[in-house]
């Protein structure tokens, strides 16, 4: 009798229980059980760089550090963001940004930086896919400065800070990588700075001169024209996904990528898109410093 009950309550049932079962996965799949749905979210171009006539600059608006509504998606076909020359560093820098990638196939670039290296007068700066490693290059004509960070630094399907930093002054000429404000590899003693040629007119986001491209998202991507130290870079983390700049005198570019490629740091480097779809349902993989 009991077993007979108990068939008959899951025959009743199966589909009530199956029907909740598929709410809850889905759900739990555009982040509603996630704490990032029901933090506060910054509106695009809610913060933003005003910057005066004799060279002061100051933070305007909400900037809260709240997470952005938005992030960036990059398709690993044809998505990509150019910037004007402009908005290039030069012999020293430090660029950061965070970063999901969805896939580390062996045909893609990170794309993070723009203009590889394209012929003997040229140089770029560029974050190269290579099998099971990232290489971070600083190129100076045929000469390309390397440092390979293994690719399961930046695992797939989760959100990681990346600062790539590179200080030529005074004959340095180091390379650093930090990964969520932790110092990941470092070399010194290279070749020297950057010689940007009349190859590349343009800075980029995601993009590859070959035609390889980075599929994932990204968000907060700031450029400054200064070696951070690792104090500073550490404190760009800790601020999180929606953090602001904090080096205004130095700071080149900065593209929230909340909802548009618009340049916040009040230097006008705005951004053109191709293929740039805005996500609002990202926070699941998102876990707050």
């Amino acid at each position: 009798m009991k077993s007979q009950s108990a068939m008959e309550y899951l025959t009743t049932y199966a589909w009530a229980i199956l029907i909740i079962a598929v709410v809850l996965v889905s759900l739990f799949a555009l982040g509603i059980f996630n704490s990032g749905s029901r933090e506060p979210k910054a509106q695009p171009g809610s913060c933003s760089v005003v910057r005066n006539i004799y060279g002061g600059a100051q933070l305007s608006g909400a900037c809260t550090n709240n997470i952005p509504e938005f992030v960036a998606q990059f398709n690993g076909q044809t998505a990509d963001i150019k910037l004007p020359a402009s908005a290039r560093p030069f012999s020293a820098f430090t660029t950061s940004f965070w970063i999901n990638p969805s896939s580390w196939s062996n045909d893609q670039y990170p794309g993070i930086f723009g203009g590889e290296g394209l012929g003997a007068t040229s140089g770029g700066i560029v974050a190269t896919l290579d099998g099971a490693n990232i290489y971070f290059e600083v190129q100076n004509g045929a000469i390309s400065d390397q440092l390979l960070i293994p690719v399961s630094n930046l695992p797939i399907g989760s959100w990681s800070f990346v600062a790539f930093e590179w200080n030529g002054y005074a004959g340095a000429n180091a390379i650093n990588v930090y990964i969520n404000g932790v110092l990941i590899g470092s070399q010194s003693g290279l070749t020297g700075p950057i010689a940007w040629g009349p190859q590349q007119p343009l800075f980029y986001i995601a993009n590859a001169d070959d035609g390889r491209f980075f599929q994932g998202n990204m968000a907060d991507f700031q450029v400054y024209n200064t070696s951070l130290s690792a104090n500073g870079i550490e404190t760009l983390y800790l601020e999180g996904i929606g953090g602001t700049p904090i080096d205004l005198r130095n700071l080149v570019g900065w593209w929230p990528l909340n909802g548009n490629a618009n340049d916040y740091s009040g230097n006008g480097n705005n951004g053109v898109e191709t293929s740039i779809s805005y996500s609002a349902n990202w926070y699941s993989s998102y876990t707050a410093p």
